[in-house]
């Protein structure tokens, strides 16, 4: 019975995100959810578990505060989005202890959504709760469990869903299975670097940036990262990304020329660089195997 439910459920998310995806697309030229996100509201609400920033990190990246939240039984982690800087997701979770998880909340901020209640209701029916949230804002909620839920939040006068909740409250969360990390790992790192290469920088970016925090010592996610942040127009972090890879290249020399080719494009160095490898470079003031790097 519970399998035949949740099958139903998937269902029930899937109609959401393409729904949801039509009305976005719609949206020509202003902020707009992603299918990638979207499918998020169908993971975490069919498993809480992966509302964990050591999963999420592989989906949306790595949020700004999480250094700052270790240690602490109560947690809030930010996902910004550029160039406003708004919030597009954030994590709320506690529990008794650190490490403990009793209750998360995972809202996903669509401020430009057109999804309306009557939407919500031609796919899940009437039989949701309708409610209000600590700002008085009306809300439909959606049980996927005894533990688990999904709440639309629409502004006064707005008649626009602006933010998606799931939420869980029941006994501590376990960790991510690795199975479940291995998973979104594979997945996001194959393509992130699919669309570095065809110029979507901005897609693989957090993937990358996730990347680094757990191996910060290696080379070629720097350079992946750099020619990211260069197909972006992120100029600065480009730079210091090649210049990072090159420092921990150890003398590869597909590295190096890959990160030459990258400061000669962005006109740090002078044309040649890359050919004439006996050449003092003026970015770093030390050498390494000749390259002045």
């Amino acid at each position: 019975m519970f399998e035949n439910r949740s099958k139903i459920f998937l269902g029930i998310c899937l109609s959401l995100i393409l729904v949801l995806s039509s009305a976005a697309g719609a949206l020509a030229g202003q902020p707009a959810v992603e299918p990638q996100t979207l499918a998020l509201i169908q993971k975490l609400a069919s498993k809480p578990e992966l509302m964990h920033i050591g999963y999420l990190q592989y989906l949306i990246g790595l949020p700004e505060n999480w250094r700052a939240q270790r240690g602490l039984s109560k947690k809030t982690y930010f996902w910004y989005q550029e160039p406003r800087r708004h919030v597009a997701y954030q994590l709320d979770q506690a529990g008794p202890l650190s490490g403990s998880v009793t209750t998360s909340n995972f809202t996903i901020n669509v401020p430009n959504s057109r999804i309306t209640f009557k939407d919500v209701e031609k796919l899940f029916g009437t039989g949701h709760r309708e409610t209000f949230d600590h700002r008085a804002y009306p809300t439909r909620v959606i049980a996927v469990s005894p533990t688990t839920h999904i709440a639309f939040v629409q502004p006064h006068d707005s008649f626009r869903v602006n933010r998606i909740v799931i939420g869980y409250q029941g006994p501590p969360l376990p960790a991510p299975s690795r199975d479940d990390l291995e998973l979104a790992y594979n997945f996001r790192k194959a393509e992130a670097l699919m669309a570095c290469q065809n110029g979507r920088g901005e897609t693989g970016i957090p993937f990358l940036q996730a990347d680094l925090a757990r191996q910060p010592d290696n080379a070629r996610l720097h350079l992946h990262l750099a020619q990211a942040y260069k197909s972006h127009l992120m100029l600065n972090e480009a730079i210091e990304s090649y210049n990072q890879a090159m420092r921990l290249s150890g003398g590869d020399p597909a590295v190096v020329a890959a990160c030459q080719a990258g400061l000669v494009e962005l006109k740090v160095l002078p044309a040649g660089t890359v050919k004439n490898q006996g050449r003092k470079s003026y970015l770093a003031g030390h050498q390494a195997d000749g390259l002045g790097l």
